[in-house]
Order: C-alpha cells, then sequence, then structure tokens
C-alpha cells in the first residue's frame, strides 16, 4: 500500500469546505478540512501563522468524520516495559500510517503532505500536534537541529531542560511554576 491507496480510504466521503495557509519560518503549510468549525479553531489558535496563499510546500487535509478502521494491519509501537501502548504503525511504501489508540485518529504523513481523520473536534490537540509535527520534519529534512525540551523564563532568567519524551521535564517546569516567582 503507498500514500495515494491509503488517501482513498482516509478519504471517503470527504468534501473540502474551508481552508487556511501558515507561515512559519520558510514553511508554508495549506491545511484544509470538510470542517469549517475545525478550521476556525485552528485559525484562532495558529492566529499569528496564518497568512495569504504563498505557495505551500506542505498540504495537510482534515477529515472529521467517525473512527476510521486502518485500512492495514498495524504494529503496536514500542513503549518501555509496563507502559500501555499510545499507537501503533504501519510503514507504506512512501508514507507511514500512525493509529492514535485513545482516540482512534488516524494520520498518514507523507513527504510534504497529510492526512488526519476521526473525531478531530474532540481531539484538537493532536491535530494541533499533527500540524507541529510536519512542519518540524519538513524543518529536519531541510537541515535543521531540534531540541526535545521544556524552558520557563521569568525575572530571574531562563531556566531549560532538554531529555527524552516522557523524562519528567513538564512536570519539572510546572513545579518550578508552582514554587512561585524565579
Amino acid at each position: 500500500m503507498n500514500y495515494s491507496s491509503a488517501q482513498q480510504s482516509l478519504l471517503r466521503d470527504y468534501a473540502e469546505e474551508q481552508a487556511i495557509h501558515l507561515a512559519f519560518a520558510g514553511c508554508n503549510i495549506r491545511v484544509a478540512s470538510n470542517d469549517a468549525i475545525l478550521i476556525g479553531e485552528l485559525s484562532n489558535y495558529f492566529a499569528r501563522y496564518v497568512a495569504k496563499d504563498e505557495n505551500p510546500v506542505i498540504e495537510l487535509v482534515l477529515n472529521e468524520t467517525e473512527e476510521i478502521p486502518p485500512p492495514v494491519p498495524l504494529t503496536e509501537w514500542p513503549r518501555p516495559e509496563g507502559k500501555r501502548g499510545k499507537e501503533a504503525y504501519a510503514d507504506l511504501l512512501d508514507a507511514r500510517l500512525i493509529e492514535k489508540r485513545r482516540t482512534g485518529l488516524l494520520f498518514l504523513q507523507g513527504v510534504d503532505k497529510g492526512i488526519v481523520a476521526g473525531p478531530l473536534r474532540r481531539n484538537i490537540n493532536q491535530v494541533v500536534n499533527f500540524i507541529n509535527n510536519q512542519t518540524i520534519s519538513h524543518w529536519k529534512r531541510d537541515g535543521w537541529e531540534i531540541c526535545h525540551a521544556a524552558a520557563l523564563a521569568g525575572p530571574g532568567g531562563l531556566v531549560a531542560f532538554g531529555g527524552l519524551s516522557g523524562g519528567g521535564k513538564s512536570t519539572l517546569m510546572l513545579h518550578l511554576m508552582n514554587a512561585g516567582p524565579y
């Protein structure tokens, strides 16, 4: 299976209703959807980055629909011992298909194109993460380096911690914020 055949499965009965363009440092993205409310929510979230049609380098399609069964068998994403699996995936000929187990959303990631299908409005944070991830992937292909970190700035300065996912960076930042001025 390739991107095109998976796309057909994820976009059954899809009719584009609205689109926005987002401009991030050298990465213009066209985000289209069959749901105007979803596009409105994303326009508010990304308000600083909404732009005119500027020759997008990434095209994303958001299909607000009921859960769709994956078109191919998926493999559980490896997790540390004792951790519950959050995702399953299948590597296609020219893309990767990912299912978020908790929400049932399906993500099809190709080079400079992608699709998300499922109950998107109920899971807007995962749609935002998908858009951000596509931007990061584009930058990495352009030679940028990415750092997984959490940071906190205040009158006393800035502190940042880098580390692996699940390492406690965000939790530490929340404790520092709760501790008061720094």
